[in-house]
């Protein structure tokens, strides 16, 4: 049977969190915790304190602290003298009793009782509290003169991410990257992690998209002018988000150009020679013109949609 600490370890790692993001939440020394990890108990000072250390810690896990406080108290009577502390605990009473089939018969049918519904009440919990998330780049608020970030994140293994309202791919383990879009000014770029249960959580990032100087919107525009003119005779295709966001892929005579989550207010254009392939996820916020002309919204608010755009054969 795993030991006390054992189980507090697992659960901790499970969330995938560090002896100093337990640390910082209770206000425990990391030395302490990885004692209680390691079922060391010679470093604390009295029974009061472990007793009071590991409560703290399995509330924190969401575990049951009453089971988790009488297997300790089993698990530590029965260590040997030279692991525990100097310090008494209440004396057990070693009363007479014959050991017989029967007795054992039921004693591990009671254990196996308790060990299923201590796992399904386990899981009950996992489910039925909100979804962890994080945001680990960029871990706050911030200013960049570029139209585009990357965002990196963590979520439960089993929960959804969206950004603002967009389903955002991960992989198995929880983790996701994702090519953001923005546009000028400042963009709110809101997190949902959402369970089987449909219990949330949200996360929070204000990026502040820097306006160019005069003398750079000259250059551009000059840029832009120029290249307008160089690709005069293009298939020019222009997308425009009205709400939330959407992911957005473009593929440009054959070649992957663009592909990540676009904002609302965010306009992207693309030119090539002969066909633009465009995937979208959330068709009813997106916008297209093609050569100029407005060709409207896509589709319905939340359906995924391809569109292939071909320059017509003079």
């Amino acid at each position: 049977m795993k030991k006390i600490g054992e189980v507090l370890k697992s659960e901790r790692e499970k969330r995938n969190l560090t002896i100093q993001d337990v640390s910082n939440t209770l206000k425990i020394h990391p030395r302490f915790l990885i004692s209680l990890e390691e079922s060391n108990y010679k470093i604390f000072s009295n029974v009061i304190q472990i007793k009071g250390f590991i409560k703290n810690y399995s509330t924190f896990l969401n575990l049951d602290a009453k089971n988790i406080m009488a297997f300790w108290r089993r698990e530590y009577d029965e260590m040997s003298s030279k692991d525990k502390l100097n310090l008494s605990l209440k004396p057990f009473r070693n009363e007479k009793f014959v050991f017989t089939p029967k007795f054992f018969g039921s004693f591990i049918a009671t254990v196996l009782i308790l060990v299923f519904f201590s796992y399904v009440y386990f899981q009950y919990r996992q489910f039925s509290k909100a979804p962890f998330i994080t945001i680990e780049s960029p871990s706050q608020d911030l200013e960049i003169s570029k139209n585009s970030i990357e965002i990196f994140g963590r979520t439960d293994a089993d929960s959804e991410i969206l950004l603002n309202g967009q389903k955002i791919i991960k992989n198995p383990q929880g983790t996701f990257a994702v090519n953001v879009s923005l546009s000028e000014g400042i963009n709110t770029l809101l997190f949902t992690a959402v369970n089987k249960l449909g219990r949330e959580s949200f996360v929070t990032r204000k990026v502040l998209v820097a306006k160019r100087t005069d003398i750079e919107s000259e250059e551009d525009i000059k840029k832009e002018e120029d290249s307008v003119e160089a690709l005069e005779d293009y298939l020019k295709i222009e997308l425009e988000v009205l709400e939330d966001a959407s992911y957005i892929m473009v593929i440009k005579d054959s070649t992957k150009t663009f592909e990540g989550v676009v904002l609302l207010g965010v306009k992207l254009s693309f030119s090539a020679k002969n066909e633009i392939k465009i995937n979208v996820g959330n068709a009813g916020v997106v916008k297209l013109y093609k050569d100029g002309i407005d060709i409207g919204i896509l589709g319905e608010k939340g359906e995924v949609i391809e569109k292939i755009y071909t320059k017509p054969s003079k």
